[in-house]
């Protein structure tokens, strides 16, 4: 991460600013200390290069090397997201970047799910067969679900804020942001570190969300939800809308309803999203073994004896068995006892 590129980011420029700045020979220390309009960059930009404090965004700078920038014109920037029509032209990246390298599903919903929204999305997430990496926006709802489920499920998962990640929001997501880069994955924003969120920064980063999937999927959505924004922005740049159908008279659905009547794909099951993406994956076999926990739980057995079994913790093997039982592959007998469906 170069100081300058630090100064450029927090002055949010378009893909059109920076052009402008590498045409006409500015993109320099020289000129962001006096700037003045030259061809091709907007006003807007100019204003917010104008109101930079260099000496505090220097102190900014220090404290945010610890994270990695990518820029629009390296080859470490994602293609796939260089191709849409408004591009960020800087991305912060919080973990490492191997997430990129793989074809992506993001799963968005209502902040107010419900429990059908809970379970669809992790049934969905624990039961894809491909190896994706999950997007989604860090929020509460849908969104937490989703990463969650992929940290379960052992799939990456890149979460986009629409803040830096000192000013994570919502800051009780925190420790969810840590796993996720704990665990391989990665949290990214268009935003320098240092920077709050803001009403309008959401909407912008639904685009970064579309922009990486090969597909969005829908659980909840009211009909004037950012999940539709997020879906509208997919459709824009070619990508494929999925929607998970839902109770004809809750307010969740209306939105996931309203992108069915327009042409989106209902889903059922993991098998209806990856049923056209088989050739995004040639080299990976399905398996179809059955898992050795299965054979273990064919009779009744108490959660310390999983744990013993499993060489887990018991609070790791909680989760592992509620995946199980999201999958409908086993049941809770009570009790602390589990067994094979």
């Amino acid at each position: 991460m170069e100081l300058i590129d630090y100064y450029l980011a927090s002055a949010l420029p378009d893909f059109s600013d920076f052009k402008a700045l590498i045409k006409q020979d500015a993109f320099n220390l020289k000129y962001l200390q006096n700037p003045k309009p030259i061809r091709g960059i907007s006003q807007g930009f100019l204003n917010r290069l104008q109101k930079l404090n260099l000496v505090d965004l220097e102190k900014e700078y220090v404290k945010a090397k610890k994270f990695g920038l990518l820029r629009i014109d390296q080859k470490s920037y994602p293609e796939i997201l260089r191709k849409i029509t408004e591009p960020p032209v800087y991305l912060f990246v919080w973990g490492k970047t191997k997430a990129f390298n793989k074809p992506s599903l993001a799963f968005v919903g209502s902040r107010r799910a419900t429990v059908y929204g809970k379970k669809s999305t992790f049934n969905l997430i624990f039961n894809l067969q491909f190896p994706w990496a999950i997007i989604s926006g860090l929020a509460m709802g849908i969104d937490s679900f989703s990463h969650q489920a992929a940290l379960q499920s052992d799939k990456l998962t890149i979460a986009v804020l629409g803040s830096g990640f000192f000013n994570l929001y919502p800051s009780i997501n925190q420790k969810l942001a840590q796993t996720i880069v704990k665990n391989g994955g990665m949290v990214i924003s268009e935003y320098p570190p240092h920077f709050g969120p803001q009403q309008y920064y959401f909407p912008a980063r639904n685009r970064i969300i579309a922009g990486l999937s090969q597909a969005v999927v829908v659980v909840e959505g009211a009909k004037h939800s950012g999940s539709l924004i997020t879906a509208g922005l997919a459709g824009r740049y070619g990508r494929d809308v999925l929607v998970v159908p839902n109770d004809i008279f809750s307010l969740t659905s209306e939105g996931c309803f309203s992108l069915i009547k327009q042409g989106a794909k209902p889903v059922f099951s993991a098998e209806d999203i990856e049923e056209d993406y088989f050739k995004l994956f040639p080299k990976v076999k399905i398996s179809k073994k059955t898992e050795p926990i299965l054979d273990f739980l064919s009779t009744p057995k108490h959660i310390d004896e999983v744990a013993k079994f499993l060489s887990m913790t018991s609070g790791d093997t909680l989760s592992y068995l509620s995946k199980l039982e999201v999958e409908n592959k086993i049941k809770n007998l009570g009790s602390g006892f589990y067994q094979t469906i």
